[in-house]
């Protein structure tokens, strides 16, 4: 009687499937693309928090707030990326924020990667568009920020307004 050592093709390919099918589950059941969205929307409400927090102490200091680059619903002097815009005093002696930031996934998205931002009557509006559509803080499409509402897949914001 011969003694097998080792396993057979048949029993490796096998064993291969049987990890494979188990892997493309697990996969399927983490759903990495998703989880990716939902921190690239953590960072973009982190980034508006940061940019209302320097515009309140632009607020303080000045008196008013930081008006509309150029006419245009930011505060960025250039497109993004890169972020190379600043806030600083009209001084220019003071800087409330080093490099205003752009959206985590560039320009290919809302407002060509720039966070949306407009002064009306000494009232601010800060809004991005969100990934995720089933985030519990994304509110619907309104205006002044769904202007550029075609470009919001989820067709949900997260918006920061003035205290």
């Amino acid at each position: 009687m011969k003694v097998r050592k080792g396993f057979t093709l048949i029993e490796l390919l096998m064993v291969i499937g049987l990890i494979g099918v188990l892997s493309t589950i697990v996969v399927v059941t983490i759903n990495p693309a998703a989880m990716f969205a939902r921190a690239r929307d953590a960072t973009r409400k982190k980034d508006l928090l940061s940019i209302q927090a320097a515009l309140e102490l632009y607020r303080s200091d000045e008196g008013v707030y930081k008006a509309q680059v150029g006419g245009a619903n930011r505060l960025n002097t250039t497109d993004c990326p890169p972020a190379s815009s600043s806030l600083t005093s009209t001084t220019g002696t003071v800087t409330y924020i080093k490099t205003i930031p752009c959206d985590p996934r560039s320009t290919t998205v809302y407002n060509s990667g720039n966070y949306f931002y407009t002064l009306s009557s000494g009232n601010y509006t800060l809004a991005v568009c969100l990934e995720n559509a089933n985030d519990v803080e994304g509110k619907a499409p309104a205006a002044p920020y769904n202007a550029d509402d075609a470009n919001c897949p989820s067709h949900k914001y997260y918006v920061v307004t003035n205290p």
